[in-house]
């Protein structure tokens, strides 16, 4: 009997005329997974991956994962044994949503399926209690929660190829229409495309190799969910406003604006993504994570994953990233940068509203287009917190220069602009008064003359909570120096800005190549390609949890003393690519024991 009748077939959404069609006797996992699919986690060599993770969590957990997913995965199948199972194959979980919703409002309902490497299906058959003898169509049923004699079973399971495909017992018509369209079923022939042929070559590659991959098909989720998305992103948004609207103290901040912008940002991804890969690779020093993102050709996100170190030449000012900072940061200025900035700016006139017209926020992007144009491309910056500080944090910027007088010049219409624009009030209405000072050439240090500014930063209403947090953390505020040397700009923000600007100086006019760091110098170490890198960047959590204990002395409480030895941090590279980017991130067991140390005293002092 046709089952056509029970469900509309997902053949409208799985098959595309060029796409690669899945047979019956593919072996790879990918191969029989929908192309349309929603995500897909794939685990590599089950065993071994589990293995590696167990090894990473030793001294930070007491208990691993390899033995309770065994436990589950037994459990499930009724045999401790995994009999049948392969345990060194490849797994895979998927999802696939083929139709839209028939309800008003309601969601699209989605189709998981577990994918089981078999050395021998018959044996994972007969050889596990829980699983049934298949029937006429090949299907067996997997007894379990919820099971009832005689009634629809928890799970039902099929063979597909080296592998048993498991789905829920209700999806039984859909696990029949999978069978014809695979070209299991007696007599048919594969036409359901299949995810291998949708992912390029490089990302097949990868997720054949990677211990632990996972998919997101974000144009499909999109297309399915996106109205439900916004509509809660939007009653979110009211919840917040009518909650600030009703403080007691009199709100000093319009979140409407900034829920806007969030929002806009929200869209633009869900609009501009077209899918999204995770690598997640074990090993007992180190956890890495590689996010692979691609965008809609020609889209803004796009332009924003573009490649910046386009010669993958190293970064001549890497030495300038600092040892010993919350975050540190080199990299190479170019066109993704100017795509982000440019929406950036129109995010900000969404924001501003009528306080920014249509021709400042014109003015704005072409103001920081020529900037950027000037600019060589090397950049480096560093973070800093200081708990003793008025400002509490510090920063260091040095950038390549290829025309010092012209960037000179649109430094100071920048900060006029600055002025003039509408920003100021657009900070206003988020209960913040600021405004710019500038002053050119306020001292010379060894020949070199050192431009200086501030921003005076304060609150609109000073003795509420927010205005006391404003004042503890910038004081009376922020301070710049910055002097242009030898096509080299740098600059200091924050704390005694004038040794760190004359130490700059000294180490630009020293001529020889700073050496680089021993904290970006282990970056480098733990990151294969990042001398070819758009960004490289160190993470401290722990140096960047002082900010805690400063905060809660500008509130009133006991600063609690969060005082960990910290010699590890979190190493972040980028590499921008045609319409998509990749990022990967280190994570060294050392830098994990450490933050767990830094809430452990955190949580103590709390008490």
């Amino acid at each position: 009997m046709s089952t056509s009748r029970y469900v509309p077939r997902i053949v409208c959404m799985c098959l595309l005329g060029a796409m690669w069609v899945g047979p019956a006797w593919a072996q790879d996992v990918l191969d029989w997974i929908p192309a349309e699919s929603l995500a897909v986690v794939r685990v590599n060599q089950l065993d071994n991956t589990l293995g590696q993770v167990d090894k990473f969590l030793t001294g930070i957990s007491p208990m691993g994962v390899a033995m309770p997913i065994h436990a589950q995965l037994g459990q499930a199948l009724g045999s401790t044994e995994l009999n049948g199972v392969d345990m060194n194959g490849s797994f895979a979980l998927f999802a696939v949503a083929p139709e839209a919703s028939t309800q008003e409002g309601g969601l699209p309902p989605v189709y998981p399926g577990v994918l089981i490497p078999v050395s021998d299906y018959d044996k994972f058959i007969s050889g596990n209690v829980n699983l049934g003898a298949p029937d006429d169509h090949g299907v067996s049923a997997v007894s379990g929660p919820g099971s009832r004699s005689g009634g629809t079973p928890w799970l039902i399971s099929i063979k597909a190829g080296n592998y048993a495909l498991l789905t829920l017992g209700k999806l039984y018509p859909q696990i029949l229409q999978y069978q014809e369209m695979m070209g299991i079923a007696p007599g048919t022939s594969a036409s359901m495309a299949v995810l291998a042929g949708r992912l390029g070559a490089e990302d097949t590659a990868i997720s054949r190799q990677a211990p632990v991959w996972i998919y997101g098909n974000v144009a499909q989720a999109s297309s399915l969910y996106k109205p439900m998305v916004m509509e809660k992103f939007g009653q979110f948004k009211d919840m917040i406003a009518d909650k600030v609207k009703e403080d007691s103290e009199s709100p000093i901040m319009d979140m409407v604006p900034i829920f806007d912008m969030y929002g806009s940002i929200l869209e633009m991804i869900l609009d501009q993504t077209t899918h999204v890969s995770l690598v997640i690779d074990p090993q007992p020093d180190v956890l890495r994570l590689s996010k692979t993102i691609s965008a809609v050709p020609g889209s803004d996100l796009a332009g924003m994953l573009a490649k910046d170190n386009s010669a993958g030449l190293p970064n001549r000012l890497v030495g300038f990233a600092r040892d010993g900072a919350a975050m540190s940061f080199v990299g190479t200025i170019g066109d993704s940068w100017k795509s982000a900035y440019t929406k950036g700016i129109d995010l900000v006139k969404a924001m501003a509203g009528e306080s920014m017209t249509p021709e400042n926020a014109a003015a704005m992007k072409q103001m920081t287009i020529n900037m950027l144009n000037t600019v060589e491309g090397p950049v480096a910056f560093s973070f800093s917190i200081n708990p003793a500080a008025k400002p509490l944090f510090e920063m260091e910027y040095v950038i390549a220069i290829k025309d010092a007088e012209t960037f000179k010049g649109l430094i100071r219409d920048s900060v006029d602009f600055f002025n003039k624009s509408g920003i100021t009030d657009l900070y206003k209405g988020m209960g913040m008064q600021m405004d710019f000072v500038m002053d050119f050439g306020v001292a010379t240090y060894k020949g070199v003359s050192i431009d200086s500014a501030r921003l005076n930063l304060s609150s609109t209403q000073p003795d509420s909570p927010m205005g006391k947090v404003i004042a503890g953390m910038y004081g009376e505020g922020l301070d710049y120096r910055w002097a242009l040397v030898d096509k080299i700009f740098a600059m200091a923000v924050g704390h005694d800005v004038e040794s760190k600007i004359h130490k700059l100086i000294d180490q630009i006019q020293a001529g020889a190549q700073v050496p680089m760091g021993s904290e970006m110098r282990d970056a480098f170490a733990v990151l294969p390609g990042a001398d070819k890198a758009d960004f490289v960047l160190t993470y401290n959590y722990v140096r960047i949890l002082n900010i805690v204990g400063a905060m809660g002395e500008i509130m009133g409480e006991q600063a609690p003393n969060i005082n960990v030895p910290t010699t590890s941090h979190l190493s972040i590279a980028g590499w921008g690519g045609e319409n998509r980017a990749r990022f990967d991130v280190a994570i060294p067991k050392q830098h994990v024991l450490e933050m767990v140390s830094a809430f452990s005293a955190l949580s103590q002092a709390k008490k």
